[in-house]
């Protein structure tokens, strides 16, 4: 992850010691394979168990783990986009929020709201 955001670390040097030991050991195990949206947000997963992270240098907290594996992800996206053809087949435009009612179910609304925005 260092390699596609340098600027991180100058974020984690700000934070309190103990914090900072613990981000830069989280940052030297994931890996980022999608950048939301070219915003510099980072999505990435983890060396050691295939968790998705979310890393958002514009708030708190700076990584949040948002699923248990890229499977998650995966399914995630299909249910999307299924939602939006149904939606767009039946002249609705309502495809997002049907997805993300059914994920919120599933995951929660918080890690919902932290993928899908």
């Amino acid at each position: 992850m260092q390699v596609v955001f340098p600027g991180v670390m100058d974020i984690v040097a700000m934070a309190d010691p103990q914090d900072a030991a613990t981000l830069r050991a989280g940052i030297a195990d994931l890996v980022a394979f999608g950048d939301d949206l070219g915003n510099g947000k980072l999505w990435c997963f983890s060396r050691t168990d295939g968790a998705v992270w979310y890393l958002d240098h514009d708030s708190a907290p700076l990584l949040t783990r948002v699923l248990d594996d890229v499977g998650d992800d995966l399914d995630a996206l299909a249910l999307m986009a299924l939602c939006t053809a149904q939606a767009t087949a039946q002249g609705r435009d309502d495809g997002d929020a049907q997805a993300e009612a059914w994920l919120s179910v599933r995951w929660g609304p918080a890690m919902v709201r932290k993928w899908m925005y």
